[in-house]
């Protein structure tokens, strides 16, 4: 099966460095990446074109699109159109992996499901600490039990840090209470999973837009598989001007609306349906 991880980013190119330092500590070593920016930033472009380039390259591509607001489904669906791989994972440029994240997301795919992990969340303090001091990262120290107590995240992350032994975290992943969703900076599913959908809605802005497409994937039959304590991502704080209540409420809406009706797929995505596009070969209804 052959893999690539899109990586969306957004001017963020310092975080975007310790996300491919991560990628370049896999286990799981046969794989691309795309980097899926939302912009067009020449400081971005010098980290992708230092990450290919070295002992340790990555074997990126690089798509972009000027910066008109957020569109990250939109950038999303074009990294989806141009990929030749089988299977996809789909991580944020902010998000520190560790070194099996990959070859978990792998060795639990199956056509029938998509994989949601999960997200600790680090603070504006620790965030800044990890952008100054790179070490940190490119060593491999922030999954270390003392790394994490120097940073005040060992009560909270313990269990979900990889530190067990490695049964341990399947057996969590199964007991978790948490809601299984698409989570846009930590899931993965095969590509044609991706477009029996139509991908991501382009018309969608921030807030919720990632659990949009989860529920459209349930209803075509592609459920959806916890690996929240099997593969964790550290994720940077930042700012998020983009950020709009409206719209995030009009969003979790149309969720219901999906929900309740069965549609899987939406008329504006890899494919534009909206005004006699071409056809998919499937309704907008549930076939099921």
């Amino acid at each position: 099966m052959k893999v690539e991880v899109i990586v969306s980013t957004y001017k963020n190119p310092k975080a975007l460095a310790l996300t491919l330092s991560t990628l370049r500590q896999q286990h799981w070593s046969d794989f691309g990446v795309c980097i899926a920016e939302d912009a067009e930033d020449p400081e971005t472009a010098k980290v992708i074109q230092d990450a290919s380039s070295g002992a340790q390259a990555l074997k990126l591509r690089h798509v972009q699109q000027p910066d008109l607001g957020f569109r990250k489904n939109r950038i999303l669906n074009a990294a989806i159109r141009s990929s030749a791989a089988d299977y996809l994972v789909f991580v944020d440029g902010d998000c520190l992996l560790h070194r099996r994240f990959l070859s978990h997301h792998c060795a639990c795919a199956r056509p029938d499901r998509y994989l949601s992990g999960g997200l600790i969340r680090l603070s504006v303090k620790v965030t800044d600490a990890l952008l100054s001091n790179v070490d940190f990262v490119t060593n491999g120290h922030i999954w270390q039990k003392s790394w994490l107590r120097s940073a005040g995240l060992w009560r909270h992350v313990r269990h979900r840090a990889k530190l067990m032994p490695e049964t341990m975290g399947p057996v969590l992943d199964r007991l978790s209470l948490a809601p299984d969703r698409w989570l846009g900076s930590n899931a993965s599913a095969f590509r044609s999973a991706l477009q029996k959908v139509n991908g991501f809605d382009e018309t969608l802005n921030y807030g919720a837009e990632d659990k949009e497409l989860g529920v459209r994937l349930e209803n075509a039959g592609i459920k959806p598989y916890s690996i929240r304590y099997s593969a964790p991502a550290l994720h940077l704080e930042h700012a998020r001007d983009y950020a709009d209540h409206r719209k995030n409420a009009h969003n979790l809406a149309l969720i219901r609306a999906h929900r309740a009706s069965g549609q899987y797929l939406t008329k504006t995505g890899l494919l534009d349906l909206s005004a006699g596009g071409h056809d998919t070969g499937h309704s907008a209804g549930n076939e099921r």
